[in-house]
C-alpha cells in the first residue's frame, strides 16, 4: 500500500526539484563571469563598442614618452585581433620639437605624445635629408659670394650672370620659403606622411637644386676673382668697391680703355679719389678720365707720381677740400688737369641759339648772362689757383689743358700764367 502510494507522490518532488534546479542554473548563467575562453573576445564582451574601447585601453598603454611611431604601430594588429575589433590605427594630431601628439583610432582614445620617428629609417627619407642639407649650405655659399664681392660690378659686364643669379634666387626661395610648397612637403616627407616614391622624387629635385646652385657660386666666384684685366685686379681691392659700379656705368662703352689706364695708376695713394670722381657725376666723368690718363702717361714716361685726387683739411672753413690733382716726386712739382677740349668759343656755355640772334631783347639777356657766369667761372678758377699757390709754396705749379691751347679761352690761360706754368696734354 505504501509503496504504491509513494510512488505519485516521489514524482511530485522530482518535478518540483526539476524545476528548481533549471531557474537556479538560468540564474547562475547570467551572474556568473565570462571565461577566458569565450568565442566572444578576451573579455569576453559581446558589444563590439565594448570590445574597440578594450582594445583601445591595451593599445593606449603603449604610448609611453620613449615609444616611436613604427613601434607601437607594429603592435597594434595583435591588439585587434585578441580583441576581435577590425583594426586599429595610430593617428598624428599634431608635432612639435619633442615628438608627435598620437592617439589610437577606432574608438578615439586620450592623446599622448611619443617619440620622432627616425627619418634614417627609410633610405629615401635619409637621402633627401641628405640632399636638402647639401642644397641648403649651396645655398648659403651663393650667398656668401654675393655678399663678399660687389657683384653688381660683374653683372655690368656679364649679364647673363646677372640673370642666372636672379632666376636661382627665385628656385631657392621655393625650395627653401618657410611656406613653400616644397619645404612644407620636405617637413612632411620627415614624418613619414608621403609616398615613398614621392619621397625620391623630392629628394632627386633638392639633388639637382643644391648642384646648380653649386655651380652658380662657384661661376661667381670666378667671375669676382678671375675677372680679366684691367676690371679683375681692381675687384680685388675694396678700396674701390664703393665707386666701381657707378664708374662702369658712367664710362659705358669706354669702361675698358679708361680701366686700363687706371690700372696703371691705382697703386698709387688717392687713386680711390679719381676713381670716385668718375663715379660721382657726369659732370666730373670728362675731367676725371683726363686726369686719369695723363697720370698713367707720366708712369710710361718714368715720371714719379706720389699723389692722385689730394683732399685736405681747410684752415679757414674746417670742411673737407679738393687739392691738386697729382702730385709729382713728393711735391716737386704738382698739377692741375683740365679738360676745355671743344671749348672754344663756348665758355662757359654753347652759342645762342638762332631764335635768340633774332630777338634784340632775348640776344641782351643772354649775352648779359653769358658774361656774368663766364666771370663767376673765372673767379672760381683763380680762387682754385690760388689755393694751389699758398698750399704748395716751393713747388712747380704746372696747369696741364687738354685741347689746343688756342681753342682754351684766353681768360683761363691768363689766370694759369699768373700762379704757374701753362702747358698742353699730349694726347
Amino acid at each position: 500500500f505504501f509503496q504504491a502510494l509513494s510512488k505519485p507522490v516521489m514524482k511530485a518532488v522530482d518535478w518540483v526539484v526539476g524545476k528548481i534546479v533549471g531557474l537556479g542554473k538560468k540564474i547562475w548563467a547570467k551572474i556568473k563571469p565570462k571565461g577566458k575562453n569565450s568565442k566572444d573576445g578576451k573579455d569576453g564582451a559581446k558589444n563590439p563598442a565594448d570590445r574597440e574601447k578594450a582594445a583601445v585601453a591595451d593599445a593606449q598603454k603603449l604610448l609611453t614618452p620613449d615609444a616611436t611611431h613604427a613601434g607601437v604601430q607594429g603592435r597594434l594588429p595583435g591588439i585587434a585581433r585578441t580583441h576581435g575589433v577590425p583594426s586599429l590605427k595610430l593617428v598624428t594630431d599634431s608635432r612639435n620639437d619633442s615628438g608627435e601628439v598620437v592617439h589610437v583610432q577606432t574608438v578615439r582614445g586620450d592623446q599622448k605624445q611619443i617619440a620622432k620617428p627616425d627619418p634614417d629609417a627609410n633610405p629615401n627619407t635619409a637621402l633627401l635629408k641628405k640632399n636638402h642639407e647639401i642644397a641648403s649650405i649651396a645655398a648659403k655659399e651663393l650667398e656668401a659670394s654675393k655678399a663678399k664681392y660687389p657683384a653688381p660690378v660683374v653683372f655690368e659686364v656679364d649679364k647673363d650672370l646677372a640673370k642666372d643669379v636672379k632666376e636661382s634666387e627665385k628656385k631657392l626661395d621655393l625650395y627653401f620659403r618657410s611656406n613653400s610648397r616644397n619645404a612644407q612637403k620636405y617637413a612632411k616627407a620627415l614624418t613619414g606622411g608621403v609616398p615613398d616614391n614621392e619621397v625620391k622624387a623630392l629628394a632627386d629635385e633638392y639633388h639637382k637644386v643644391g648642384e646648380d646652385t653649386q655651380a652658380l657660386a662657384a661661376r661667381l666666384h670666378t667671375a669676382m676673382t678671375a675677372q680679366p684685366p684691367p676690371l679683375g685686379p681692381l675687384l680685388s681691392q675694396a678700396k674701390f668697391e664703393p665707386f666701381l659700379l657707378k664708374a662702369v656705368k658712367n664710362l659705358g662703352g669706354q669702361t675698358t680703355e679708361v680701366l686700363t689706364w687706371f690700372a696703371k695708376i691705382a697703386h698709387i695713394p688717392g687713386a680711390e679719389n679719381v676713381l670716385k670722381d668718375v663715379a660721382t657725376s657726369h659732370t666730373t666723368v670728362t675731367g676725371a678720365i683726363g686726369e686719369i690718363r695723363y697720370a698713367a702717361w707720366l708712369l710710361d714716361e718714368g715720371v714719379k707720381v706720389t699723389l692722385l685726387g689730394e683732399t685736405y683739411i681747410s684752415a679757414k672753413s674746417g670742411k673737407s677740400v679738393k687739392g691738386i690733382d697729382i702730385v709729382v716726386n713728393l711735391g716737386e712739382k704738382v698739377i692741375e688737369f683740365k679738360n676745355y677740349e671743344g671749348m672754344k668759343d663756348k665758355f662757359p656755355w654753347d652759342a645762342p641759339k638762332p631764335a635768340t640772334v633774332a630777338d634784340p631783347v632775348k640776344l641782351a639777356k643772354f649775352e648779359k648772362g653769358r658774361r656774368e657766369l663766364q666771370q663767376q667761372r673765372l673767379n672760381e678758377f683763380e680762387a682754385q689757383a690760388a689755393r694751389h699757390r699758398e698750399r704748395w709754396p716751393d713747388a712747380v705749379l704746372e696747369f696741364v689743358f687738354k685741347a689746343p691751347l688756342t681753342d682754351v679761352p684766353a681768360e683761363l690761360t691768363a689766370i694759369a700764367a699768373k700762379y704757374g706754368t701753362v702747358k698742353e696734354a699730349p694726347f
